[in-house]
């Protein structure tokens, strides 16, 4: 595991989840500065926020403190990155800052700055997440109605999210982008709604065409993505969008 990552890491939790303090220690730095440890502060009335403090050094002298032992050697599974999701919801959000408030956000999540979080990972829903301001697909049709030449497909429905995209890429031009699917259109599905259900057999290769169409839509905004996964939320299936998708159907489609 790169400590780079690491560092990524804990700073993006200090800032999101209102860490008081965050240590970090680095065998480089250890090596470079004399066992010499940066820790960026936080504090949870919100007068520091991420802010690189000076740094201190390990000592010899015995505590009661718990220690966390790092052992060079030992090599376990890499750790490509660390993000979040960009949904709708947060594009919404984040586009009624101010220009120079919305700019100066983006830079400190996936700019390369000292105080900046530097998000390597970002995945993205393909059609609508629980977090967007509204449910819908690429290809939404009147009740009734089905589509499986994907006639009437869309990104549409996305385009703030992708014109957000192309921002953060400009800032950080090897962000990686993941897709999920949270639901299929509705004519898709078994119970002819967003929660739950399951995907009707004959849809299978549309689906599966559906998720290429997206992927090529994508491409043509310039907008590279790592290979789409499926998922499914088993407990909270009739909750939000959703659709029940067995391993074995997985394999199927």
């Amino acid at each position: 595991m790169e400590f780079h990552n690491l560092y990524s890491f804990f700073k993006g939790t200090a800032l999101l989840c209102g860490v008081v303090l965050f240590p970090l220690s680095c065998s480089s730095v250890a090596q470079n500065k004399g066992n010499e440890v940066q820790y960026w502060l936080t504090k949870g009335d919100e007068s520091v926020k991420l802010q690189l403090q000076d740094p201190v050094r390990f000592v010899p002298a015995s505590n009661n403190f718990q220690n966390i032992e790092i052992d060079a050697t030992q090599k376990f599974q890499y750790v490509d990155g660390f993000g979040y999701t960009l949904t709708g919801g947060s594009v919404e959000v984040i586009n009624r800052l101010s220009p120079s408030k919305r700019k100066a956000l983006l830079q400190e999540l996936f700019g390369p700055d000292k105080n900046s979080i530097s998000i390597s990972y970002l995945r993205v829903s393909i059609g609508a997440s629980d977090l967007d301001g509204e449910v819908f697909s690429y290809n939404d049709l009147p009740e009734g109605q089905t589509d499986p030449a994907l006639s009437k497909f869309s990104l549409e429905k996305d385009k703030a999210l992708i014109a957000m995209l192309k921002e953060i890429l400009k800032i950080n031009p090897d962000i990686k982008i993941i897709a999920a699917p949270w639901s299929p259109p509705v004519w898709m599905k078994d119970n002819g709604k967003s929660k739950g259900g399951s995907l009707k057999p004959e849809f299978y290769t549309t689906y599966a065409n559906y998720f290429v169409k997206y992927i090529q839509g994508m491409k043509k905004k310039a907008l590279p993505l790592l290979p789409s996964l499926l998922r499914t939320n088993r407990y909270i299936r009739e909750i939000i969008q959703a659709c029940i998708c067995r391993q074995k159907n997985k394999v199927n489609l």
